[in-house]
């Protein structure tokens, strides 16, 4: 189940739910939710043209949105904010 937390977010295995085929999962972390050892408080999202990121924005936002209705997502949510 996930858990809310006022400091920051962790998805494993997270999959956009509008990609068709099998997209590789992503694993992410920002906060003192991440695993890393090396837990940032901001992200900056850099990349060439069609690298992914507004794809990895809309599955945070996707995340939050439905655990926020209290729907369970396809991916384990581990950690969502506030």
């Amino acid at each position: 189940m996930p858990e809310i937390s006022k400091h920051g977010i962790a998805i494993k295995e997270g999959r956009h739910l509008l990609i068709d085929g099998v997209p590789d999962p992503v694993d992410y972390g920002l906060g003192n939710c991440a695993d890393a050892e090396d837990r940032q408080s901001i992200a900056l999202l850099t990349g060439a043209n069609s690298g992914g990121k507004t794809t990895m924005l809309e599955l945070l936002a996707h995340c939050t949105i439905l655990l926020t209705w209290g729907c369970l997502y396809q991916q384990s949510l581990r950690k969502l904010a506030e």
